[in-house]
């Protein structure tokens, strides 16, 4: 599903007494309303361009819905017992009748609309819609006709964003000053490009349950071929296997690691399960490790409260772990380890890429994630400014020990938003030419030289002070 933004717009509404429920009070966009109970109404199976992501057809959209919702007639909200009622952001699910008409199936008849059947559910209208917009697209109505390139395909959502209308791209550290939109839109793009464009991944996907465990992610194979793709062109696994398991389970869980890679010997390899599961309340989180044959293992510890964690119920978990067996790839083909690069690259690289694997085809999902993750960076009063981080990322050590002395989330948020800088200036192969170099014996100042065409010294100061400002950014 998509955003929630609160705009208060004057677009009038006349909207009838005999309206069942509370009143509507505004238009979000075309796709979504507020209702006087403070609640907001999303409408099922349709998704329309966002009002704040410069998307093309996005007031028009928005003003069709307003004049659909004036016309006399009972208005209804109604919900679809095979699909969900309420979504992740809390919104209600629903088809809106005014009388007998259904708005959700006249928007994309108009054209104002196209049909999104999120994870790929279809129910009792969605024949319907996507013979309506079948229809519109071939007479060019709405925004079919105002924005072209627009592609039909309602197993994602809308993208009508005119190039045209796309933020100045960067090709220069110096261009980092006041372009938050444009790092944090080109830094998404990249990814959506180039997960669009690339071919499907050879890749095997195996998920293995423990005895008293469970997926809270069912759809777990999509984020890690979306990683694949949007690191087609560098070294990967061919096999994945991910071990689900709880703390009932951890002895379960270590067999079957072991049984992968009989060969790795001593006390990581011993305890390797149980580093990411060492007690009932601490059974969170994911950990990578790839075997002798370069196949990747990936643990997923969870306990029964990660089911209403977003963490685990979007994919980014397992986007984030991949990608670490990607680093590995290219590591260990050379003999070398994640201490090869700095830790805050190591892991700002998974942060990163698990946003833009998963929420590839939707810009406000992808900048709510990386907001997300990286709440501590605008806290009121905090002290991570641009001194902070410039002196913070001086350091390329990848020894972990030396990072004890900070906050270890640091590693994670200030590294993501150091990733998006460096797509955002030079595209998201830069990341794997990185990875590549320092896989080659290159120390990070002499891979980011060669890559980037200016000193780390240089650029470094004007990424530290980019850090702050794109963490507050908000599309």
């Amino acid at each position: 599903m998509r955003r929630l933004i609160v705009i208060l717009l004057s677009v009038s509404l006349a909207i009838p007494a005999a309206q069942a429920g509370p009143r509507i009070t505004s238009i979000v966009d075309g796709d979504t309303i507020r209702l006087g109970n403070g609640k907001y109404v999303r409408l099922l199976q349709i998704d329309t361009p966002e009002m704040q992501g410069d998307e093309c057809y996005a007031k028009e959209a928005q003003k069709a819905l307003a004049n659909f919702l004036n016309r006399e007639g009972k208005v209804k909200f109604v919900a679809d017992s095979k699909l969900d009622e309420v979504d992740q952001y809390g919104r209600l699910l629903r088809y809106i009748f005014v009388g007998k008409r259904n708005i959700n199936l006249e928007m994309v008849k108009i054209g104002a609309a196209a049909p999104y059947f999120y994870r790929g559910e279809r129910s009792q209208y969605s024949n319907q819609l996507l013979a309506a917009a079948q229809s519109a697209q071939a007479s060019g109505l709405g925004l079919w006709g105002a924005c072209p390139g627009t592609q039909l395909n309602p197993n994602r959502a809308l993208a009508t964003l005119a190039e045209e209308l796309a933020p100045p791209r960067l090709n220069s550290f110096d261009q980092l000053a006041g372009n938050e939109k444009a790092i944090t839109y080109w830094a998404w793009r990249a990814a959506r490009d180039q997960i669009k464009s690339a071919s499907q991944p050879q890749l095997s996907i195996n998920s293995l349950l423990g005895p008293n465990s469970y997926r809270i992610n069912e759809d777990y194979r999509t984020p890690i071929i979306n990683v694949a793709k949007l690191y087609s062109k560098f070294p990967q696994p061919k096999l994945v296997n991910i071990i689900h398991y709880t703390f009932q389970d951890r002895d379960w869980a270590q067999k079957t690691y072991e049984s992968f890679n009989p060969y790795k010997t001593g006390q990581e390899r011993a305890t390797q399960a149980w580093n990411y599961c060492k007690t009932e309340t601490t059974c969170w989180g994911g950990g990578v490790d790839n075997d002798e044959n370069g196949e990747a293992i990936i643990f997923l510890a969870q306990q029964r409260k990660n089911q209403m964690d977003s963490n685990f119920t979007s994919g980014t978990v397992e986007a984030h772990e991949y990608t670490h067996n990607v680093q590995m790839a290219s590591l260990w083909s050379n003999g070398r380890n994640d201490r090869t690069m700095p830790s805050w690259f190591w892991e700002g690289m998974a942060q990163y890429s698990q946003a833009a694997a998963t929420f590839y085809d939707d810009l406000y999902r992808y900048t709510a994630e990386r907001r997300r993750v990286t709440m501590d960076l605008v806290r009121p009063n905090t002290i991570y400014d641009e001194k902070w981080i410039e002196k913070f990322l001086s350091s390329t050590s990848g020894d972990w020990n030396y990072w004890r002395q900070f906050e270890t989330w640091r590693l994670y948020d200030v590294g993501a938003h150091l990733c998006e800088i460096l797509v955002a200036v030079k595209g998201i192969n830069s990341l794997g030419d990185m990875l590549t170099a320092m896989s080659n014996g290159r120390s990070y100042e002499e891979a980011f030289q060669s890559i980037y065409g200016v000193s780390w010294g240089d650029a470094l100061p004007k990424i530290a002070r980019a850090i702050p400002k794109i963490a507050r950014y908000q599309s």
